[in-house]
């Protein structure tokens, strides 16, 4: 009697395998071959982009894909509007701007607005110029979370559910400065800072005290 052992894995939003595999075998067969063949189908499905664990967040063949076009300056990358809610992580990031052939001194322009996000944790290093989290559920901010952002120039977090208690000092500190004598952090470049209709209150200069050009 024939058989057919079929094994399919779709691609989906944060789905790390992206091609179908099928496997198929007639007659007896044996089990381990089955075994050896799926593995090995699930092995090169998952890298076949070239990656080490990231995705390619910019592969449009994905569903929920963010839209990048790497002609504009600075490179635009879209990810508005695609039910994310958590941001990607930096193996995705290496992925996407390897892929993308972008390189450290390309500047981005980053948007990650209407979506699900609840908090923005630290971000890796990267040439963000410009970076947008409105229209989302954003309750908390990571200190440091935008520290390995030193060309930051544009922010916005309008339109969001932050609070005057959810506001903390360090959530705009840059890099810190441990060269010298008196160690600190760098300030954030920010000119540009949009934090309107959320629930804040009041908001101290002490929390803004290390973004000095706003």
């Amino acid at each position: 009697m024939n058989k057919f052992w079929k094994t399919l894995i779709s691609p989906k939003s944060g789905n790390r395998v992206s091609n179908a595999c099928f496997l198929s075998t007639s007659g007896k067969g044996t089990m381990l071959l089955l075994g050896i063949l799926f593995l090995k189908c699930i092995v090169n499905a998952a890298g076949q982009d070239g990656s080490t664990g990231g995705i390619n967040f910019c592969n449009r063949t994905l569903k929920n894909s963010c839209y990048c076009e790497t002609k504009l300056k600075p490179v635009l990358i879209d990810c508005s509007g695609i039910q994310l809610k958590v941001l990607f992580e930096e193996e995705d990031w290496n992925v996407t701007l390897a892929a993308l052939n972008i390189t450290s001194d390309d500047a981005l322009e980053v948007n990650f607005s209407d979506n699900l996000l609840e908090d923005i944790p630290m971000l890796p290093a990267l040439n963000i110029v410009m970076l947008f989290f409105h229209h989302n559920h954003i309750r908390k901010i990571y200190p440091s979370a935008f520290s390995h952002l030193p060309e930051l120039d544009t922010l916005d977090l309008s339109s969001n559910r932050l609070t005057t208690k959810s506001l903390e000092e360090g959530m705009f500190f840059g890099q810190f400065n441990s060269s010298s004598a008196s160690p600190g952090y760098f300030p954030l470049p920010l000119k540009h800072l949009n934090m309107s209709h959320n629930k804040i209150h009041r908001y101290t200069i002490l929390k803004i005290r290390t973004t000095p050009s706003l």
